[in-house]
């Protein structure tokens, strides 16, 4: 007598979390009415692992402030710490810092937020050749230590490494033989 398995559908962990963080989102965007100035200290059961106290003047504490809220924060955390203004001009590089499941379920209740990604113009410039990564040194000031890196090229290979520690790598060494 042959065992008949029955199966059953089993959702991924992606549709599992997505669904969870859309049952938070707020209905509209403008819900959101969280302040715009100013310091919020986030409860111990949002903010469990270590800063609670943000200031939304600075945009890198905003930045975390967000990101913990988002990934952290039920409906009415969401609604009282966002701000909807903040938000939008925030997203380009808040969608960035949280995981796939949230930006999915945020970017699928609100289009506008996909709107102000594709609307946000790169702080780089655009690749030369397809599929090659911008070389990120351009955009940046010229530093200190840029005179030095020109007159000194860097090591080709490891070899070339291994030459400026070791001098005499060239030279064989002798196998010994068992």
């Amino acid at each position: 007598m042959a065992h008949q398995s029955v199966s059953f559908p089993v959702p991924n962990a992606f549709e599992v979390l997505c669904a969870q963080y859309a049952e938070r989102l707020p209905a509209r965007l403008e819900d959101l009415a969280g302040p715009a100035h100013g310091t919020i200290d986030l409860p111990l059961h949002v903010a469990w692992s270590g800063r609670r106290s943000y200031t939304l003047e600075q945009p890198r504490s905003r930045m975390g402030l967000y990101r913990t809220v988002l990934a952290e924060g039920q409906h009415q955390h969401l609604i009282d710490c966002l701000d909807r203004d903040l938000l939008l001009a925030q997203w380009p590089v808040l969608r960035t810092l949280i995981s796939r499941p949230a930006r999915h379920a945020w970017e699928t209740a609100f289009p506008e937020l996909a709107t102000a990604t594709t609307a946000a113009e790169p702080e780089y410039p655009a690749p030369s050749a397809p599929g090659r990564r911008p070389d990120h040194r351009h955009a940046l000031p010229p530093g200190p230590t840029d005179a030095l890196r020109s007159a000194q090229p860097g090591p080709q290979s490891i070899r070339d490494v291994q030459r400026r520690i070791e001098p005499d790598t060239d030279k064989k060494v002798p196998r010994l033989e068992r």
